[in-house]
């Protein structure tokens, strides 16, 4: 069984802890899961690979610690990244997204 520490980079591990923190702190969970609607390779080298993907998060709603959805009706259910994966020791990490703020891949 492998833990998200084992997929990703060290600095994308330290990230997602951060904003992990930050939910927690603000007392909100997520409910529900965003799904790949569609993915695109953007460049791909000996050492990374980067996708542009579509997130799809129609299903996920941001709960606060009553139960109420706390996302705004203004959230965007589908949105563009940049996906970016990382060889380290002959294992495909991922290192990171990024908002694609140019042509939609949605």
């Amino acid at each position: 069984m492998y833990s998200i520490q084992d997929l990703v980079t060290p600095q994308f591990f330290t990230s997602e802890l951060a904003t992990a923190a930050t939910l927690k702190s603000g007392a909100v969970h997520q409910d529900g899961s965003t799904h790949l609607r569609n993915v695109s390779l953007q460049s791909f080298d000996e050492t990374k690979i980067v996708l542009y993907v579509c997130l799809d998060n129609s299903q996920v709603r941001l709960l606060d610690k009553t139960g109420a959805n706390v996302l705004p009706d203004t959230a965007m259910v589908a949105k563009s990244v940049t996906a970016e994966f990382q060889v380290e020791n002959g294992q495909l990490l991922m290192n990171g997204f990024r908002p694609w703020l140019a042509s939609s891949i949605c």
